[in-house]
């Protein structure tokens, strides 16, 4: 391969590789003021809610933010502070979304049951 040949592989290889640099800044900004907007959401929640499902069984309803995914095991956390842990298999129904660091969930708790009362979860 010629010289010629070589600077123009260089420079070839050397766009690719800012074009990929600028792809991913640009992403992990969105993904920053996502997380960021995200946050100004849960705060401007209200901290609980009671309602009843078409089961007429009540529920106290919190909002949450998940701050940790690992597998199958979602941690989040209350604008107050408030963490819990949960997975999805101890769901009396499952995710009908998919739940990524960041997002707001709205969790629903059965007020029968006192412990490990999480029935479902939404994406909000």
């Amino acid at each position: 391969m010629s010289i010629a040949g070589k600077k123009l592989m260089l420079l070839v290889l050397l766009l690719v590789f800012l074009c990929l640099l600028v792809f991913y800044y640009m992403n992990n900004v969105a993904n920053k003021t996502d997380a960021k907007e995200q946050a100004e959401v849960l705060q401007s929640l209200p901290a609980s809610e009671k309602t009843k499902d078409t089961k007429n069984e009540r529920f106290n309803i919190y909002y949450y933010q998940i701050t940790k995914i690992d597998g199958n095991s979602y941690k989040a956390k209350t604008k107050e502070g408030t963490s819990i842990t949960f997975t999805t298999k101890s769901l009396e129904e499952p995710l009908s979304d998919k739940l990524a660091e960041g997002d707001i969930i709205k969790a629903y708790f059965d007020k029968k049951v006192p412990t490990n009362g999480l029935y479902k979860v939404e994406k909000r």
